[in-house]
């Protein structure tokens, strides 16, 4: 199959040494993808694209690296973690700012975005290449605005781990990612700029609106929805709180269907289905690898702030947590994926929206409206005779209510990572997160350059000339 052709590519571009890269070259001729067919199944990869079915060597693809250093979770077992030998899962629980890979040069969480995103630039340069009625079908738009949809995902999905967080005021001066837009594994790579990184996504994901179809068959493939809350999502991570408005309005004009939290039945192991009423696009955090991390369902209990912060008639409580049953652990276990098992999903769904939409709102004093969008989230989450709807109108303690919410709703979904960074630059609400590890604690305070990983010893050792992050 030319599919081949793509994961062929991939495996040479990240995964082998120097001197293969420049020695071993694929024949190309004999394998490109000449059909929209052929370039519609390799976007249908979800292995590769949402990190769903068997992937090359892990599951997911959204980089697992900010939730491993977020504060959502505690190690669970810490006897079992004390006398582990896993110097990885050690280095990136605990923030290490000597060599947070305790020496593995090839991680994960760059190599398999970007592996995708060079077959997303196979595919648009395909694409290119046919006829203009090709290109111009209802298939060939649809290739294109998916190809330009899951490349734009996956660099801010990258952005969020190995760029710093955006400021505008200083996003020009900062070094954001390297962008690849053609699918050349030949092609030299320089690190653009914050602002940048930031351009290309946005313009990616816009361009990607002209194309995408209003409805798709699977979750799996994006859709114009898909698009719109993604942008919600990344104006939000800007700071840009007005379009981030625009685009969770724009989505939820399109789908705004909650699940009913009473509905559900809490006697399955995982009471949220796969591919319910509220989500608009399909994708999972990276897990196993060479190494597995603290953040894993063998050792990751959820913070006990959040756990306590549950009220009364609160079903969140009930729905995402059970207490944990192994032997000589503490806490309690999420069991309320998204994707229906142990798997955390890190796509896009309208409970997100909603909580994008009430915090835009409640920063810019319209209070009413933010409490509206906030009840309508929340109806659908506690016990009817239970639920008091909430009537705040004090702009920042209602700001302080939607971020609250925030960690209750969206955990364990890869999100707690990037409001950390945003939300530290502002003092009201910078924290310091701390572990501890028998008696010694280990901390990272707002703004630190730890906030930003570095780029792996293997790239680094391609592209020596490049701008390594601080550590």
């Amino acid at each position: 199959m030319r599919i081949i052709y793509v994961l062929l590519l991939c495996s040479l571009w990240m995964g082998c040494s120097k001197e293969k890269f420049l020695d071993e070259k694929p024949n190309q001729a004999l394998l490109v993808p000449q059909t929209l067919e052929e370039l519609q199944a390799i976007l249908d990869n979800t292995a590769l694209f949402n990190g769903i079915a068997g992937a090359l060597t892990t599951t997911g693809i959204t980089p697992l690296l900010g939730q491993t250093a977020s504060d959502e979770y505690f190690v669970g077992r810490p006897t079992a973690y004390v006398s582990s030998s896993n110097t990885y899962m050690k280095a990136t629980y605990t923030w290490d700012k000597k060599d947070v890979y305790a020496g593995y040069e090839t991680i994960v969480d760059w190599t398999k975005p970007y592996n995708s995103i060079l077959s997303a630039n196979i595919c648009l340069e395909q694409l290119s290449k046919l006829s203009m009625s090709d290109q111009n079908s209802l298939l060939g738009r649809e290739v294109r605005g998916t190809a330009l949809f899951h490349r734009a995902h996956l660099y801010f999905q990258l952005a969020q781990v190995f760029a710093p967080v955006y400021s505008k005021e200083y996003s020009s001066q900062k070094n954001g990612l390297p962008i690849r837009l053609r699918g050349d594994i030949n092609e030299g790579v320089v690190r653009t700029t914050l602002s940048d990184t930031y351009v290309q996504i946005l313009n990616d994901l816009l361009e990607a609106l002209k194309y995408l179809p209003a409805n798709a068959l699977y979750t799996t493939r994006p859709n114009i929805a898909a698009a719109k809350a993604l942008l919600a999502r990344v104006y939000l991570s800007m700071s840009d709180y007005p379009q981030a408005l625009i685009y969770a309005n724009k989505a939820l004009e399109i789908k705004s269907k909650l699940m009913d939290y009473n509905s559900l039945d809490l006697t399955k192991a995982f009471p949220i289905h796969k591919d319910n009423d509220e989500v608009i696009f399909s994708s999972l955090m990276i897990v196993g690898g060479v190494v597995n991390t603290a953040f894993s369902p063998s050792y990751a209990s959820v913070d006990s702030n959040i756990v306590n912060s549950y009220e009364n008639g609160d079903l969140r409580k009930s729905v995402f947590l059970k207490k944990r049953t192994p032997a000589n652990s503490i806490g309690m276990e999420f069991k309320g994926s998204y994707f229906g098992d142990s798997y955390c999903f890190s796509g896009l769904a309208t409970d997100e929206l909603y909580l994008i939409k009430a915090e835009c709102l409640a920063r810019s004093g319209r209070t009413e409206d933010a409490c509206v969008a906030l009840n309508t989230l929340l109806k659908n989450r506690f016990d009817p005779l239970k639920f008091d709807p909430l009537d705040e109108r004090d702009p920042d303690k209602l700001l302080k209510i939607v971020l609250d919410e925030r960690r209750k709703e969206l955990l364990f979904r890869g999100l707690r990572w990037t409001d950390l960074r945003r939300l530290n630059l502002d003092p009201r609400f910078a924290v310091t997160l701390k572990r501890n590890i028998g008696e010694e604690e280990f901390e990272l305070p707002p703004n630190d350059v730890r906030y930003t990983y570095p780029i792996p010893a293997d790239v680094m050792g391609f592209h020596p000339e490049m701008f390594q992050n601080p550590r």
